[in-house]
């Protein structure tokens, strides 16, 4: 079990039910036809994973170190990334900062709630 959370192209606004919609949707449809590719997801990728590299290129004696359960499912338009629960409070309010900073939207499944960089900085703490 992991703490999922999706990156989403910032090109066009989204309101809350559309994050979500578009996250259950995207491991059925195409992604291009759900959202615009945007240069700034593959900016976020770089920058989050200098921090904490995918588990596939982590050694394999450093995996139980890593906060990523599975590799990345991305695209130009989204990513979505399954941390595992032990790192979740450590790991998410960086990733969100990260994402907002860049321009893009995040969605977490968990509460259905979607954070939007035109929006004021809110907590991105995790609660339990």
């Amino acid at each position: 079990m992991s703490f999922d959370l999706a990156v989403m192209s910032g090109r066009r606004p989204l309101s809350r039910e559309e994050g979500g919609r578009i996250y259950a949707l995207l491991g059925e449809e195409p992604w291009d036809e759900l959202l615009e590719p945007d240069e700034r997801v593959a900016a976020f990728v770089r920058e989050i994973t200098d921090r904490w590299p995918q588990i596939d290129d982590v050694p394999e004696e450093e995996v139980d170190d890593c906060p990523w359960a599975v590799e990345f499912d991305q695209s130009p338009a989204h990513v979505i990334s399954c941390i595992s629960w032990s790192r979740a409070e450590e790991v998410f309010p960086v990733y969100v900062e990260t994402a907002l900073r860049h321009g893009l939207y995040v969605y977490d499944p968990q509460d259905e709630r979607l954070f939007a960089p035109e929006e004021p900085p809110g907590s991105t703490r995790l609660l339990s």
